[in-house]
């Protein structure tokens, strides 16, 4: 392992010196085995698009949002 991915518990403990991985329990290779892929990887077409559509998402939810506070303030 790499010193980024490794810690060293110096605590006086039992089990003092011990070199314990820095990775979250969730994010450890399988026993035997490498990790699995997460996500497929996308080409960068697909990406592109991907983000796009995150954008236009993220516009719609800003109107609406404004749309929402006019509304209020109308009620006021």
């Amino acid at each position: 392992m790499t010193p980024l991915m490794t810690t060293q518990d110096t605590t006086p403990a039992a089990g003092a010196g011990v070199v314990m991985s820095a990775l979250p329990a969730w994010d450890a290779p399988t026993p035997g085995g490498s990790w699995a892929p997460a996500v497929d990887s996308l080409t960068d077409e697909e990406l592109t698009a991907r983000i796009g559509e995150v954008e236009q998402q993220i516009r719609q939810a800003r109107m609406e949002q404004l749309r929402l506070i006019a509304e209020a303030d109308r009620r006021r």
